[in-house]
């Protein structure tokens, strides 16, 4: 499918050696267009801007987070 590195780490993963990726990660699949987000990510919403500019169908967020209402809200949003 592809490679897509985290754009926004946490400090603490920055301090452990972390380096923040650049790219947008949306994938041609046999379903449709896959955006990937991972964790901390989701409250950027210039990832969102730039999944949605390359035409991403479905988005899969990737985290160890419980999520909840404010989750909810971003993806809605997006």
């Amino acid at each position: 499918m592809g490679t897509y590195s985290k754009r926004h780490p946490t400090e603490g993963e920055i301090d452990g050696g972390v380096t923040p990726g650049n790219a947008v990660g949306v994938f041609d699949t046999d379903i449709g267009r896959i955006g990937l987000a991972i964790c901390f990510d989701l409250n950027w919403r210039d990832l969102w801007a730039g999944m949605k500019a390359e035409g991403a169908d479905i988005v899969a967020w990737i985290s160890a987070y419980e999520g909840g209402f404010s989750a909810a809200g971003i993806c809605l949003s997006a």
